[in-house]
């Protein structure tokens, strides 16, 4: 299997367990919950066959997933902010690629 498929894959654990994992409780109880679905996770993506993880390399894993994607949300809103502000006709062959 290819890694970007076992990501993929892990991706949607992540999904499943995304409640428990982002919960910011810090009861006895939410604690217990995270570690298991931190563990259900790492069980998951160690059987895709891809490697041996840790749960704690695959929590940097999912935070670096989670800044790369609220990075690439913040770039494509300043790039609509700015093409926005351009009136209509004016924009046009001022920008190259």
């Amino acid at each position: 299997m290819h890694l970007k498929q076992s990501y993929k894959q892990i991706d949607d654990v992540w999904l499943i367990k995304k409640e428990v994992i982002e919960n910011k409780a810090t009861s006895a109880n939410a604690i217990k919950r995270k570690v298991k679905a931190w563990d259900d996770v790492c069980n998951e993506f160690n059987s895709s066959g891809e490697g041996i993880r840790t749960v704690k390399q695959l929590k940097i894993l999912y935070d670096n997933m989670k800044r790369r994607a609220r990075k690439e949300l913040a770039t494509e809103n300043v790039s609509k902010t700015i093409l926005s502000d351009i009136p209509e006709g004016q924009g046009e062959g001022r920008f190259t690629y």
